[in-house]
C-alpha cells in the first residue's frame, strides 16, 4: 500500500472546467463508454479504456465512473494511475475550507494488490502531486499521512457496497479532516495551499466504482445558520448550543479523530456536559434537521 501511494502516476491539467456535483447522468451530458474527454474528464490515452462511465453499479441514478481491470498489464506493479478533473474555475478564492465527497465501491476479488484511491491536489509543481488521499482496499479504507507517508489511519469496511468518503481542507487551522460514512476518522497535516482538481487513482487489479461527488465551499452550506447567530460557548463544564434551526445529533471527536462522544438533540437550544472529557482541543460536528452540517472546535480546560 505504502510503495503504492509513493508511486503515484500523475496527471498536471492546465485547462479549467466549472465543477458541479457529479453523478454521470445522461442529464449532465454523460455517455456510457470512455470517460476521457466528458466533461473535462482527461485520463492517459494508452489507459482510457479502464475508466468508463457504466451502468453496472451506482450509488445515485443508473451510471457512475468503472475503474476496471489492467487486462494488457500496462500499470506496473506498485503503482496506481486514474482519471483526473480540473475544478480550479469553481473553488472560491482563498477559501477559508473547501470539502470533496464521493461514494466509492470495491468489488471482492481474489487478486492481491487491488486498491482504488479518491484523492486531491493543488497547483502545478510538487502540489501537482496528491495533497490529501483515501484508499479503499479489501475491506479496509487507508488514509495516508502524505507529509511523512505514514499510516494515519486504518478503517474496516465491507466490500461491494458503496462507502461515502470526504476530504475536508481547512485553510485556516492548517488541518486536513478524512470522514468515512460521514464519521470523522483522521485530522492530518495540510499539504496544498489551494485545491486545482480531483480524481480517482486505481492499481488496475480489481474493478472499483465512483458515484455522487460534491466540491463545495463548506461554509455556504451553513450560511443560514451564520446569518442567524448560530453560536456556541463553553461555562461551567458544559457545551452550550443554540440556534434558529433544529438541531438533530452532536459527535464530538479528538485531535486524533477519535469520536469520544455522540448524542441525539431535539432542540434549538442544547446543553451538552463534557466534564468527564479530559483538559484539550476537540472537534465538533453539528448536524441539524434540514440536512446540513458544522464543525467547529472548542477548548475543554478543568
Amino acid at each position: 500500500m505504502k510503495k503504492a501511494l509513493l508511486l503515484f502516476t500523475a496527471f498536471i491539467l492546465v485547462h479549467t472546467h466549472h465543477a458541479q456535483d457529479t453523478s454521470f447522468e445522461a442529464e449532465e451530458g454523460y455517455e456510457l463508454g470512455e470517460i476521457n474527454g466528458q466533461n473535462g474528464w482527461e485520463t492517459f490515452s494508452i489507459l482510457s479504456d479502464i475508466f468508463t462511465v457504466s451502468d453496472e453499479q451506482a450509488s445515485d441514478g443508473d451510471y457512475a465512473l468503472r475503474l476496471g481491470i489492467d487486462e494488457a498489464g500496462i500499470i506496473p506493479d506498485g503503482n496506481i494511475a486514474g482519471a483526473t478533473r480540473v475544478i480550479s474555475a469553481e473553488v472560491p478564492e482563498s477559501p477559508d475550507s473547501y470539502e470533496l465527497s464521493a461514494d466509492l465501491y470495491f468489488t471482492s476479488t481474489e487478486t492481491p494488490k487491488g486498491e482504488i484511491n479518491f484523492y486531491v491536489y493543488g497547483a502545478a509543481g510538487t502540489e501537482a502531486l496528491p495533497g490529501a488521499s483515501m484508499a479503499l482496499a479489501d475491506e479496509r479504507v487507508l488514509i495516508i499521512e502524505l507529509s511523512d507517508f505514514s499510516v494515519g489511519a486504518e478503517i474496516d469496511v465491507p466490500n461491494d457496497t458503496f462507502i461515502r468518503f470526504t476530504i475536508q481542507l481547512d485553510f485556516v487551522e492548517e488541518e486536513t479532516l478524512y470522514y468515512v460514512d460521514e464519521e470523522l476518522v483522521y485530522t492530518g497535516n495540510l499539504n496544498l495551499s489551494e485545491v486545482t482538481g480531483y480524481g480517482f487513482l486505481t492499481t488496475g487489479k480489481a474493478v472499483g466504482f465512483v458515484d455522487n461527488i460534491t466540491a463545495k465551499d463548506p461554509t455556504l452550506g451553513v450560511s443560514e445558520i451564520l446569518q442567524n447567530n448560530f453560536s456556541h460557548y463553553i461555562s461551567e463544564n458544559q457545551l452550550h448550543l443554540e440556534s434558529p434551526s433544529a438541531m438533530k445529533e452532536v459527535k464530538i471527536y479528538n485531535l486524533n479523530g477519535q469520536e469520544v462522544f455522540s448524542q441525539s438533540l431535539y432542540s434549538t437550544k442544547e446543553n451538552i456536559q463534557i466534564e468527564q472529557f479530559a483538559p484539550g482541543v476537540y472537534l465538533s460536528r453539528l448536524m441539524f434537521e434540514k440536512g446540513y452540517s458544522s464543525t467547529f472546535k472548542f477548548i475543554h480546560t478543568k
